[in-house]
């Protein structure tokens, strides 16, 4: 009989067992971590060394103008149309511009400082992390090629600029805290999961979707999941009050009315470009079913979840991949998108793709080209994303007639289609993996039985 601590699963397919805890605190003197970090700055630091100021997003625009609104004393949500989430976007902006004033710095550079930081501590938490079944020179390179090297994720902090990074930073914290209390019982853990989720909602909606992780306490104390639920609630809570005091009812209904554009990527973006589907109304009438399949979407996590929960200690990486799945099908499969969506899900697709077999560690890298080589053009090229490429060759007052076609819906969905496809992919794998390891316990329950 093979020793469980060292065991691998067919279904999760990982280089070694869990680590004890002096162990993970060891890894902040590891050099890989250290090697990381360094990389990680450089290769920030040198791009936006290398790139014009004025090729950014028009997001970060739009953030300028919220800022300069609010220097002048005024309300961005009732002088603009530009803020249609919680109020979190609104307090960054207002600490970029008090930034940019005090160091004299332009407003994206000053932008694109204040992301790097908190962009390069999710690649040390995404690091950690690993660190409980990979050696430290793989996770290092998991990382570094997942997340530093990635153009998408690049793109994103220094060129887009959006807030959607806070978005994966605390969904990662939270997925590592309820992994921490399903592994110790630990009530403060749990509480902290709780409120790094209800951080990501107060930032924007679309981490609601994982809170049926709160439910990992149901079994243990119904008192402390109630808890959790209030916790999970508490940031959006606080900040929508403190709007409603000081803007009108129609700033809320803007934020819960708010539903991203369509017709650009995915099916309602494909189906557009079909004039009959849209004559017959079929890309409204799936545009309308996608809240039923959310509830459907809630329901299977909620299931999920009060399978795998009841195993005290062991392995429960199965979180990071529920919470994959559940963030992915919004993106994938939802009538709205925007390019910043990437960073909602790409650290959780880094901490799954070598954790749960072959196949899924294929689509992941599969994912990956193809997503380096759809976000390099568009941000490249598309003037709305800042075309990069267009700063280095003569300055045109039109761009190349293909660009024109590329940047239209129908070539946005074209363009995308691979996206779509692997990510679709990703998407119905992890699905699979998830129904199969909830036919026993838990997944480290059959970990240890598959290999006895």
């Amino acid at each position: 009989m093979s020793d469980p601590s060292h065991a691998t699963c067919r279904v999760a397919n990982s280089v070694a067992a869990p680590r004890t805890a002096p162990r993970c605190r060891s890894v902040w003197r590891e050099n890989a971590l250290l090697t990381l970090i360094v990389v990680h700055l450089a290769v920030r630091l040198a791009f936006l060394a290398i790139k014009p100021v004025p090729a950014v997003s028009v997001d970060v625009s739009a953030w300028y103008q919220v800022a300069t609104e609010l220097r002048q004393g005024r309300n961005p949500y009732v002088t603009t149309e530009i803020l249609v989430h919680p109020p979190f976007g609104l307090q960054v902006a207002w600490a970029v511009d008090r930034i940019a004033n005090l160091t004299g710095w332009q407003f994206p550079t000053a932008y694109f400082l204040f992301l790097v930081p908190f962009e390069l501590s999710l690649v040390v938490l995404c690091y950690v992390i690993l660190r409980d079944w990979q050696s430290p020179k793989a996770a290092k390179w998991i990382v570094l090629g997942g997340v530093t090297a990635q153009p998408a994720l690049l793109f994103q902090a220094c060129q887009h600029g959006n807030i959607d990074l806070f978005v994966g930073l605390f969904c990662v914290l939270g997925c590592a805290g309820f992994m921490a209390f399903l592994r110790s019982n630990d009530r403060w853990q749990y509480a902290s999961a709780c409120v790094w989720i209800g951080l990501g909602i107060l930032v924007k909606i679309v981490p609601v979707m994982l809170a049926p992780l709160a439910f990992t306490a149901w079994r243990r104390s119904w008192r402390l999941a109630l808890g959790g639920g209030v916790l999970l609630c508490a940031p959006l809570v606080a900040g929508l009050l403190g709007l409603a005091a000081t803007s009108p009812w129609f700033t809320l209904e803007r934020i819960a009315q708010y539903r991203s554009y369509s017709g650009y990527f995915g099916i309602s973006g494909l189906l557009q470009q079909w004039q009959l589907a849209v004559d017959c109304g079929i890309e409204a009438g799936l545009r309308k079913a996608f809240p039923i399949l959310a509830i459907e979407a809630v329901l299977f996590a909620l299931w999920i979840t009060w399978r795998q929960s009841n195993h005290a200690g062991g392995d429960h990486r199965w979180v990071y991949l529920l919470a994959l799945s559940l963030i992915l099908f919004v993106v994938t499969l939802g009538p709205g998108y925007a390019p910043q969506y990437v960073y909602w899900w790409w650290p959780l697709l880094v901490i799954a793709s070598t954790l749960f077999g072959r196949a899924f560690m294929i689509w992941s890298v599969l994912l990956w080209l193809v997503a380096a080589v759809t976000f390099t053009v568009e941000y490249g090229f598309f003037r709305s994303h800042g075309e990069l490429f267009s700063w280095f060759s003569q300055p045109q007052i039109r761009p190349a007639p293909w660009v024109e076609q590329l940047e239209s819906p129908w070539g946005q969905s074209w363009l995308r289609a691979p996206l779509f496809l692997i990510q679709a992919a990703v998407l119905a794998t992890g699905v699979i993996v998830l129904i199969r390891a909830s036919r026993t316990d838990a997944l480290a329950r059959n970990q240890q039985t598959k290999t006895a």
